[in-house]
C-alpha cells in the first residue's frame, strides 16, 4: 500500500491579494503545472539521497510543505514587477530547498517508498521443474533385487 502523497494545485493557499493579481497577468503555468514540477525537483533530491521512490508525482509526507512552498514560489515568481515575492515567501522557499538538501544528504529521515518486490515476476519463482540427477551423490539408488 503507498505511503506516499499526491499533491495538486489545490492544496496552495494564496492570499486574496496575490489571487487578484494572478488572475489579472494570466501567468505561463498554472498552479498544478508549478506544483508537479515542485513535485519531481523533491523527487529528485529524495532519489539524490539514495531512498527508494514510489511512482510519480508522489512524495514522503515530509515533503509535502517543502513541494508546496516551491510550488507557491515559483506561481508566484511569474508576476512581472516581482512583488508577491515576499520576504516571507522568500524564507519559505529557502526553507523548503535546504530540508531538501537535508533530505539528499540523508540528514533527515524520510518515509520509505511502499514498493512492490519484482523479483518474483514473471517465472522466475521457480517455475522450472528441475530434476535430480542421476550422478547426484545426495540421492539413494535403490538396491538391485537378487538373482534366483
Amino acid at each position: 500500500m503507498p505511503n506516499w502523497i499526491i499533491l495538486t494545485g489545490d492544496d496552495i493557499r494564496l492570499l486574496d491579494t496575490e489571487t487578484t493579481i494572478m488572475q489579472g497577468i494570466a501567468p505561463l503555468q498554472d498552479l498544478d503545472s508549478c506544483v508537479q514540477s515542485a513535485s519531481n525537483l523533491a523527487r529528485g533530491y529524495v532519489a539524490g539521497g539514495g531512498n527508494i521512490v514510489e511512482a510519480a508525482p508522489s512524495v514522503p509526507p515530509e515533503c509535502k510543505d517543502d513541494v508546496l512552498a516551491i510550488g507557491r514560489y515559483n506561481y508566484l515568481a511569474q508576476e512581472p514587477t516581482g512583488t508577491l515575492i515576499t520576504p516571507v515567501r522568500q524564507k519559505e522557499f529557502d526553507a523548503a530547498m535546504a530540508h531538501l538538501r537535508d533530505i539528499a544528504k540523508s540528514l533527515t529521515a524520510i518515509t520509505q517508498a511502499s514498493v512492490p518486490d519484482t523479483s518474483r515476476q514473471f517465472g522466475q519463482w521457480g517455475s522450472v521443474q528441475q530434476f535430480d540427477m542421476r550422478t547426484d551423490p545426495t540421492t539413494t539408488v535403490p538396491g538391485t533385487p537378487p538373482n534366483p
